[in-house]
């Protein structure tokens, strides 16, 4: 079986803290987060029980997680119990670390150009950059919607399969 890496998004990363802490948290998150959340993890934890897939975090959804999650949790509190379950996610999942470079911002300004909603959120385009550079990612996880359902990068991720770019399709999905 070949390689496969899931790169997960933000809202996708923040549902799981949530999920892990929830109890902890002096002001909860919604009920909801905490069910998809660990829905999430129980999926990723199957995947996992394969060698040879790998969970990947960019370094923008990895910077875009901790100034989110310190946005919402003003209580320090709060937001270093999450910090500590964004660490537990990490070593549970052995989830890799993908930091940026050359070809992922050629990418992101790719996504941007051709898709105006998402170029609106450059770091949205940053994150999705990581994995469609990524020649061996499978999936992306995301909530986002405008994410899902960009036809733009659909095409895009198609032309660099077909130019040798990517070795197989990215699916983008919240993995539900």
């Amino acid at each position: 079986m070949e390689k496969q890496r899931i790169h997960l998004d933000t809202s996708v990363l923040i549902c799981c803290i949530h999920a892990k802490v929830a109890r902890k948290l002096k002001k909860g998150p919604k009920k909801d987060e905490i069910k998809y959340g660990n829905g999430l993890l129980s999926k990723l934890r199957g995947e996992k029980e394969n060698p040879e897939v790998e969970i990947v975090v960019s370094s923008e959804a990895l910077g875009e997680t901790v100034n989110k999650l310190k946005d919402i949790h003003k209580d320090i509190d709060d937001f270093l119990e999450c910090i500590r379950g964004l660490w537990d996610i990490f070593n549970e999942l052995g989830v890799e670390y993908c930091p940026s470079g050359e070809e992922v911002d050629r990418i992101a300004i790719e996504i941007a150009k051709r898709d105006k909603l998402l170029g609106s959120e450059f770091s949205d385009c940053q994150i999705v950059a990581h994995a469609l550079a990524d020649k061996d990612s499978t999936v992306f996880v995301t909530l986002e919607r405008k994410i899902i359902n960009s036809s733009a990068l659909k095409e895009l991720s198609g032309e660099m399969k077909k130019n040798k770019q990517r070795e197989r399709d990215m699916k983008i999905t919240s993995y539900e």
